[in-house]
């Protein structure tokens, strides 16, 4: 459901090739995206449904913001209603992409583990990938893709 509904998204929007702005995507949605430098500086992001806004943390690395926009982008499009029912929380620092991405972390709830695969294939659709996987390295393509080398590394070889 989760990869599906990036890939539905991408066509919609007209996506074909990275890296994938997901603070544009987000805007388009009517959804602002703010840099903030929360108090508890475990916080990687957070929406506040009622504004409409997703939260940053200023303080984390450019990729991980831009996964975490992504991330919160599957809560909207794919848990609304969980959202909007008081059991969404943050997204943390400790929440990794790749162990959540894998689906193995039993920490963590089934609606943070499926934004994770939202997230990760709006910004690494496994078409683009194909495309471009035999053009240069790991650590190049992390870079077009704006992701880091452990999502590109997940997505490379899962």
């Amino acid at each position: 459901k989760a990869k599906n509904k990036a890939l539905e998204l991408l066509n919609q929007l007209g996506l074909t090739k990275p890296p994938i702005a997901p603070v544009q995507i987000a805007g388009v949605l009517g959804i602002n995206v703010h840099l903030t430098n929360f108090t508890d500086n475990t916080i990687s992001s957070l929406y506040d449904y009622q504004k409409k806004i997703i939260y940053i943390n200023q303080n984390d690395h450019i990729t991980r913001q831009i996964f975490a926009v992504a991330h919160e982008l599957g809560h909207i499009l794919l848990h609304n209603d969980w959202v909007m029912s008081g059991k969404y929380t943050y997204f943390l620092k400790t929440d990794r992409e790749i162990e959540d991405y894998r689906l193995h972390s039993i920490d963590i709830s089934v609606e943070k583990k499926e934004a994770n695969v939202f997230a990760a294939n709006l910004l690494v659709p496994k078409q683009m990938l194909n495309e471009y996987k035999n053009l240069t390295n790991t650590m190049q393509l992390a870079q077009l893709f704006c992701v880091s080398l452990d999502v590109m590394d997940y997505r490379l070889n899962f």
